[in-house]
């Protein structure tokens, strides 16, 4: 499994990427190759776990039957068109980076569209996001960049998904640490941690499976 900074070189005198910067995501798709529309993969990025064999497992059995699927700081992965087509609901995918989204639009994966959405949001600010019907948050590497801009934005982030979720829906966290319960806890309950590769289960990525706690958010 491929991390977040795998292939960094910790001598090296240059700054690591900034991940929780909207500005270096935006710079990124902006220059992303444009593929052609016969191949999909073209465009595709999996900043983390792309492998859906092993993934879309662990995720499937969590997702609600009916509503819509909220999925933040989508990027360029494919995983929204996967998680349509296993609960056929509607999915929202949002990301701070216009050209992102233009692009994701573009490909039309829904055919008419009808199911499948994009949008331009940042996502600390989802407490502005009207969805009556959302019955399901699914996100894979969200919290983790936010969080490498700092705690404040990645408790705004989760604070906003609370707000939008009723008591008892589910949060799906698609994360490179298994050490995130802490960024968690305050609005939702971490039933499960499930890491993606059991041979790896101390530093490889992790389903946390949360269901939204009751009380006032």
């Amino acid at each position: 499994m491929t991390g977040l900074m795998d292939g960094w070189d910790e001598d090296c005198e240059c700054e690591p990427p900034d991940f929780g910067s909207q500005e270096y995501w935006e710079a990124h798709f902006a220059s992303a190759p444009r593929g052609a529309p016969t191949d999909p993969k073209a465009l595709e990025f999996e900043w983390l776990c792309g492998d859906w064999k092993i993934l879309l497992p662990l995720l499937t059995p969590h997702l609600p039957k009916e509503g819509c699927i909220l999925h933040p700081g989508c990027g360029m992965s494919v995983l929204p068109i996967l998680l349509q087509r296993e609960a056929s609901l509607e999915v929202l995918s949002l990301d701070s980076s216009p050209s992102c989204i233009k692009l994701m639009q573009q490909r039309n994966y829904g055919g008419d569209g009808s199911n499948l959405r994009w949008r331009v949001w940042d996502v600390t600010r989802l407490e502005e996001l009207q969805m009556d019907d959302l019955s399901a948050v699914v996100e894979k590497g969200c919290l983790d960049a936010l969080l490498c801009c700092s705690d404040v934005e990645a408790a705004k982030y989760v604070a906003g998904v609370a707000r939008l979720l009723r008591p008892g829906a589910p949060f799906l966290v698609v994360s490179n640490s298994s050490a995130r319960q802490r960024h968690l806890q305050n609005f939702f309950e971490v039933q499960h941690v499930v890491p993606v590769d059991p041979q790896d289960k101390l530093f490889g990525p992790c389903v946390y499976v949360c269901r939204r706690r009751d009380g006032h958010v």
